[in-house]
């Protein structure tokens, strides 16, 4: 795993120095397939990789669920949930998420953002009530 993972770690340490490891992100899409792209042991290569990131305290990591391509193609997603626990700061998790998605997600042991990738014309409006309603039922 360690060599398998060199490259990001070698990038993300000199990205880091010039900028604050506070300011970079990564993003990982475990469950790509674009170009016949495979891994025999996605949750063994992952998890490596995550606890290795976290040495950085980077300022996220943005998780690439299964698209439903990849699903038809692979056979399978890798949620975010599996990694959880090797991540300590920020995750933002992205893949298909729209209201509906993004209120069954709200779960945040498992993710902190989730990035709505398609919204209908109101969406916006929609997902900014959401907010501004859970801002009121906080205590600040």
């Amino acid at each position: 795993m360690e060599n398998r993972v060199r490259f990001l770690l070698e990038v993300t340490e000199a990205v880091s120095s010039v900028w604050g490891a506070n300011r970079v992100g990564i993003k990982l899409s475990p469950s790509n397939t674009l170009n016949d792209i495979h891994n025999t042991d996605p949750k063994a290569l992952f998890s490596y990789a995550i606890a290795a990131l976290n040495s950085f305290c980077l300022g996220y990591l943005h998780w690439m669920e299964a698209s439903d391509a990849d699903i038809r193609y692979a056979g399978k997603g890798i949620p975010v949930a599996d990694f959880r626990p090797f991540y300590s700061v920020t995750l933002i998790a992205n893949g298909g998420y729209g209201r509906e998605k993004g209120d069954e997600s709200d779960r945040p042991h498992l993710k902190e953002l989730i990035m709505v990738s398609s919204v209908r014309r109101d969406g916006i409006n929609r997902v900014c009530t959401k907010i501004n309603l859970w801002l009121a039922s906080c205590e600040l």
